[in-house]
């Protein structure tokens, strides 16, 4: 679905009158350069409500503020691995709000922090410890005895 660009009142006002002065909709649309599918909302708009303001839309209210979607955001950027329900468990721990893990979710997603679970290393395989060991020892330079380099210590880290 193609995103919508609210006509301004102004230009639903100059819809309506020239609708009132018997304009085809089509002429309409030229003269206001907005779509006919716009115009049809405009003028089913004016004959519901009487006015040209937008029709008031059902639905629950936000649950959230905008504190509580500035923590959420905050909280999530300060630690990267923390998770939708521990954010959420702070939320209600810090007496904010208290509300589901999928709003914690939905919030997150908002502010373009998508969840993603950091891949795993593959650990080393003696096989490949034993052939660092030997690429090591091959390359080993050893330089002035101020240098002083640690075989034994190389050896722990693999």
């Amino acid at each position: 679905m193609a995103s919508q660009v609210e006509i301004s009142i102004e230009k639903c006002a100059t819809i309506v009158a020239l609708r009132q002065a018997v304009l085809p909709i089509h002429q309409i649309v030229k003269q206001c350069s907005v779509s006919i599918r716009g115009v049809q909302f405009t003028l089913h708009c004016q004959k519901t409500t009487g006015s040209n303001k937008d029709i008031p839309r059902p639905g629950k209210p936000c649950k959230t503020t905008k504190s509580d979607y500035k923590y959420i955001r905050i909280s999530s950027k300060r630690n990267r691995f923390k998770t939708a329900p521990q954010i959420c468990a702070e939320l209600i721990a810090m007496n904010m709000t208290t509300i589901s893990v999928a709003t914690v979710k939905r919030r997150l997603t908002e502010a373009c922090l998508k969840g993603c679970v950091a891949a795993r290393k593959p650990l080393l395989r003696p096989t490949d410890k034993q052939k660092r060991l030997e690429w090591v020892r091959k390359h080993l330079v050893y330089q002035s005895t101020s240098a002083h380099f640690d075989l034994n210590k190389l050896v722990k880290t693999l």
